[in-house]
């Protein structure tokens, strides 16, 4: 049986959105293989090595990390001070380093390989945190027999998450497109989710692009909570997951909410997180529209009120470019979706192209009075109305978990891409800088 190894951030019992994708995989391959995960230790309370459904996860903390738990368990005003402390002081650190790396991050992730034993057949580094990609490859050139093959969800050269000010996005640009160069040449084979097409297409040569598989989300597998039966012929709508400023705002969606006048009560329950959470003010009594906040709650909660909901709501980011791992937990429900989009080539919008019960619309002004009647139009048409799991399952396979896992496990046997020719390799290693801090 191989081992494999997955490198990634907040993972079980606090999974991120990419930890839960590759939670997703690993419990397709862990039927097969030695499954093992280090991820981000984000809580004091938690084992530095623990065990999750045939997953062994082993924790591990940087000294900024470890300072943020443990003001986190103090608790308190002068701990809240603390935190904010710290968080400014990273923020101004990531500012003025040559990279957005912390490299405290890499040794911790790199101690942690090298206490393995025996070698892994492949290490499988999530992105992000990019600081995974960097200790696989420096693991690699210690044990050269280990395979790399990072799993990307996003981009690491022109984030915008990342990199908050567009200035420093562009003056440290060059120093991380060198870094991902680096990823390109010296990785077995890379995995990318399908918007990530573009943002390789420019800057890199063919032979080092066609070591990309580009594929989707794993995140179509049938909900474990079953459907609940309506208590009244109120609409409900649902909408779960972050509100970031400048980045998934829910303004236009309130002001619509309170605009459409549905045939019968309707109520919007929200369970958000982030920066933007508090715009979301509740609204009750003799409104067109009720709508609760209930702010952050654990997943099965959510996943319960995503079961119980009519109509699921859905927003996309600012850019258009990143795609929620959240809407393919939306359509696995077979729901209606009613999504809404900031720019006109959103990739949301393009994957609920084909899926019957979708609504997209863009989130124009002068489209506004339009938006609610297509609005109002789509919940009497739809209401009531869901896919089975099979159905949606033909129409996106390739967002199966298994899909995935049966791809990585080829790619851990051996090389399914043209190899690079010595020549061309040789040019391309001489032209980046080595992999240090």
């Amino acid at each position: 049986m191989s081992r494999i190894v997955f490198l990634l951030g907040s993972f079980y019992p606090n999974f991120s959105a990419v930890g839960y994708c590759g939670y997703q995989v690993q419990k397709c391959l862990a039927e097969s293989h030695d499954i093992t995960v280090i991820s981000l230790r984000d809580d004091t309370a938690l084992p530095l090595e623990d065990q999750h459904e045939g997953l062994r996860i082993l924790r591990v903390e940087t000294p900024a990390i470890k300072q943020r738990n443990s003001l986190r368990a103090t608790g308190g005003r002068r701990a809240q001070l603390g935190l904010t402390a710290l968080r400014a002081k990273g923020a101004l650190k990531r500012l003025l380093s040559p990279a957005t790396i912390d490299w405290a991050l890499v040794r911790a992730y790199l101690d942690q390989l090298e206490a393995l034993t025996p070698a892994p057949q492949a290490i499988v580094p999530l992105v992000f945190p990019f600081e995974s990609v960097l200790a696989a490859l420096a693991y690699k050139r210690a044990h050269p027999g280990t395979r790399v093959l990072p799993y990307l969800f996003d981009d690491f050269a022109d984030s915008g998450s990342l990199h908050v000010l567009k200035l420093a996005r562009w003056l440290k640009r060059g120093r991380h497109l060198r870094l991902e160069r680096q990823m390109l040449q010296k990785a077995d084979a890379i995995l990318a989710m399908h918007p990530l097409r573009a943002h390789f297409e420019a800057p890199f040569e063919q032979p080092l692009r066609d070591k990309i598989t580009f594929l989707e989300h794993p995140l179509l597998f049938a909900p474990k909570a079953q459907n609940l039966p309506p208590k009244d012929a109120t609409i409900r709508l649902c909408y779960t997951g972050s509100l970031i400023g400048k980045v998934r705002e829910p303004d236009y969606l309130l002001e619509l909410l309170q605009a459409i006048r549905p045939a019968d009560p309707m109520r919007a329950d929200f369970y958000v997180m982030g920066n933007n959470a508090h715009k979301v003010q509740p609204l009750s009594g003799p409104r067109r529209v009720e709508i609760a906040n209930h702010g952050r709650v654990a997943k099965p909660m959510a996943d319960a009120a995503v079961q119980g909901a009519d109509v699921l709501l859905n927003l996309g980011e600012a850019q258009g470019r990143q795609v929620s791992s959240k809407i393919f937990e939306y359509m696995a429900t077979g729901k209606p979706i009613l999504h809404l989009a900031y720019v006109a080539q959103d990739v949301v919008s393009g994957i609920l192209a084909k899926y019957p019960l979708a609504l997209c619309l863009l989130q124009e002004r002068d489209r506004f009075a339009e938006n609610v009647r297509q609005a109002e139009a789509f919940l009497a048409r739809c209401r009531g109305r869901q896919l089975s799991f099979d159905e949606v399952a033909a129409l996106y396979p390739e967002a199966l978990p298994q899909a995935t896992a049966e791809l990585m496990e080829r790619l851990t046997e051996h090389d399914v891409h043209p190899p690079i020719q010595a020549e061309e390799e040789k040019r391309l290693m001489t032209s980046s800088n080595a992999l240090t801090p």
